[in-house]
């Protein structure tokens, strides 16, 4: 990834008019997400990112989860087709623990299969959430009875 390219993304940091920012199928990996995360922590205006059809994987969904804990502004986040997997979702799941600001979240097409747990875990206590995308993950009947029982004890 060459600087010029990476300019732009950390001015986001700096804006003051930006409020969604369309990122989707870019070819950003965990390095390039890593000068996006460090710009998410301090910004202030954007509200929805998408980030749909890149190259997270799992250690770029830690990178952006774990700056994502400190932002207050951000309720819309689209993730799908990243590939995160189980590690991943652990991840994100964390981010919802501690995030009280993300209302929507899009995680279809992301490998996710028996790391539904940890989300299903973390929608216990999560009240903030109200629209999430699991399409297309491969949960299966096991993933989708945690799922429910999770959500019955959603307040």
């Amino acid at each position: 990834m060459s600087v010029p390219r990476l300019n732009w993304v950390t001015g986001i940091g700096i804006s003051s008019s930006s409020s969604s920012s369309n990122l989707g199928r870019n070819q950003i990996s965990a390095e390039g997400i890593q000068f996006l995360a460090n710009a998410l922590e301090t910004n202030k205006t954007l509200t929805s990112l998408n980030l749909g059809g890149n190259e997270l994987g799992s250690n770029g969904i830690e990178i952006l989860a774990t700056a994502l804990q400190y932002n207050n502004t951000l309720s819309a986040l689209y993730v799908g087709r990243n590939s995160v997997g189980i590690g991943g979702a652990q991840h994100l799941a964390n981010l919802l623990n501690h995030n009280s600001k993300l209302v929507k979240l899009d995680l279809q097409s992301n490998e996710i299969s028996d790391g539904i747990q940890y989300l299903a875990d973390a929608l216990q206590n999560n009240i903030t959430l109200k629209t999430l995308n699991l399409a297309r993950n491969n949960i299966g009947d096991k993933g989708a009875y945690n799922l429910a029982n999770a959500l019955e004890y959603n307040n």
